[in-house]
């Protein structure tokens, strides 16, 4: 009984409290949680999340297709048609400003890129070909990223440019969840 409880401590308050956050330092921590939620709402997976430059980059995610009604990556109708015949990549970059001055309130700015993969559909001629399109749940956006570097790589993907509507939409989604 003695034996068990040695790893037990008493933890006590810290010597120094943690100080008060500045309105500019509030600011910019309510715009970047709401741009990580915001973002996962998307359904976008964040690859890097940088606080001192307040960058957030995300992984590849293939775009909706007209089955999938839940999701919201793509804006107009023509971008569903399009991401439903080919496979469309989409990747976001949300870049987090705090304010300055006194009384002046931060900002975000979005930029959504696009590729169109060009490689042909997968042709299953064996079991083990089967197989390897199966993926263990929790891997999807991992491979997802390094099939677009592999296609990168080989020429096979095709940018599209950036998906400016979709910007938009992003930001105003950051916004409203800041409360603003």
């Amino acid at each position: 009984m003695a034996a068990g409880l040695c790893g037990c401590a008493r933890h006590t308050a810290p010597v120094v409290a943690a100080p008060e956050l500045t309105a500019a330092e509030a600011d910019f921590e309510e715009l970047w949680q709401a741009s990580l939620d915001v973002l996962e709402r998307f359904r976008f997976t964040v690859d890097r999340r940088d606080r001192r430059a307040g960058v957030i980059a995300t992984l590849p995610m293939t775009s909706k297709h007209w089955t999938e009604f839940w999701r919201r990556d793509a804006v107009t109708s023509t971008d569903v048609a399009e991401s439903t015949i080919q496979t469309i990549y989409r990747t976001a970059r949300v870049t987090v400003r705090g304010g300055e001055g006194e009384g002046e309130r931060g900002g975000v700015s979005v930029q959504v890129l696009a590729f169109r993969s060009d490689r042909p559909s997968p042709q299953v001629t064996s079991t083990s070909e089967a197989y390897g399109l199966f993926l263990l749940p929790g891997a999807e956006d991992v491979a997802r990223s390094l099939l677009m570097e592999a296609e990168l790589r080989e020429g096979t993907v095709t940018p599209l440019g950036r998906d400016l509507l979709l910007e938009k939409r992003i930001e105003a989604d950051i916004l409203s969840a800041a409360g603003r």
